[in-house]
């Protein structure tokens, strides 16, 4: 197994996750939006 790596801050998982929930948020609505 691989060392576990230290606990990221706040600041870079939000860093990381805001594109994703972004743009998996357009898809969502777009998909909601066409029916």
């Amino acid at each position: 197994m691989p060392p576990p790596r230290p606990p990221p801050t706040k600041r870079l998982l939000v860093a990381c996750l805001l594109p994703v929930l972004l743009a998996g948020g357009a898809v969502a609505g777009r998909a909601w939006l066409e029916g």
